[in-house]
C-alpha cells in the first residue's frame, strides 16, 4: 500500500500503548543511490516540547497517523547522510534526469515493499 508524504506529516504520533507522544514533522531517508531509498527515521514534535527522532524500525503503522511499536522508543542519532524529506525535497526543484529539467515535487510517495517502508515515487503534477 502506498501512501503520500502530505498525509502523514502533522498527523499525531502514537506508542505502542495509544498514548500520543506528539506530531510528525518530518522523515528521514537514506541511502538515496538506490532505486527504493529506506525511511531512516521518523521526526516528532513532541506535545512537551522538543523535537525526537526515532528510528524507522520502530514503526509498527504509518498513515495517516504514525503508531510505534514501543511505549518507550528508542532514540535516533542522525549520521548526516540523511535526506529530511520535508525540509530538503518536498516543495523544492529538482532536477528530472530523463526530462533535463527543473521539475517541483509537490509530494512523495512512500511504500513497504518486503516489509520495510521506503520512499516509492515523486509527484511533479
Amino acid at each position: 500500500m502506498a501512501m503520500w508524504l502530505s498525509r502523514i506529516l502533522d498527523q499525531p504520533v502514537f506508542d505502542a500503548q495509544g498514548e500520543r507522544l506528539g506530531r510528525c514533522v518530518d522523515i528521514l531517508v537514506a541511502e538515496t543511490e538506490k532505486a527504493l531509498p529506506p525511511l531512516r527515521a521518523v521526526a516528532i514534535a513532541e506535545d512537551r516540547g522538543g523535537v525526537r527522532i526515532v528510528p524507522a524500525e520502530e514503526i509498527a503503522w504509518l498513515s495517516p497517523s504514525v503508531i510505534l511499536k514501543a511505549k518507550q522508543p528508542s532514540e535516533y542519532t542522525p549520521r548526516g547522510d540523511e535526506l529530511y524529506l520535508r525540509r530538503q525535497v518536498l516543495d523544492r526543484q529538482i532536477v528530472d534526469t530523463e526530462g533535463r529539467r527543473l521539475v517541483r515535487v509537490n509530494d512523495l510517495q512512500i511504500s513497504k515493499p518486503n516489509g520495510r517502508y521506503c520512499l516509492a515515487g515523486v509527484d511533479v503534477s
